[in-house]
């Protein structure tokens, strides 16, 4: 059994009821290597990701379309649990990223994951920590 149907044997064992239309899309890619000093094989070089996909209202525009939250390399020889645990972190990250664009004060996503460095260095430097007694 090649490593890619190892990955989908585990993906299709696990369920999150939370999301309705959770997909994890999985597959192979090949990073860098001729050219850049790395002698392995196309073959040696391809690296499995699992990726979650979701349809789901997107928090700027209201339209309902897929929403992917970002790729998670594994090695060829995960095991079980190695898969299941990029499966859970992946789901995890995507709730996280979603929570932040719908969480607002005030109409304003105050947690967004998309705010600028520039502003969140601005808004650092005003902050209401107290020291407890």
């Amino acid at each position: 059994m090649s490593a890619l149907e190892r990955v989908q044997k585990v993906i299709d064992r696990i369920s999150y009821s939370r999301i309705a239309g959770l997909e994890v899309n999985h597959g192979t890619v090949s990073i860098a290597g001729e050219g850049h000093g790395d002698t392995r094989s196309a073959e040696e070089r391809r690296h499995l990701w699992i990726e979650v996909a979701v349809p789901r209202r997107d928090a700027r525009d209201g339209v309902v379309r897929m929403g992917y939250g970002g790729k998670r390399y594994l090695p060829e020889d995960a095991s079980e649990g190695d898969i299941v645990r990029a499966v859970f972190g992946a789901i995890s990250a995507y709730e996280e990223h979603e929570r932040r664009e719908f969480f607002t004060v005030d109409g304003r996503a105050v947690f967004g994951p998309h705010i600028m460095l520039n502003a969140m260095l601005w808004a650092s430097t005003d902050t209401d920590w107290k020291e407890r007694s």
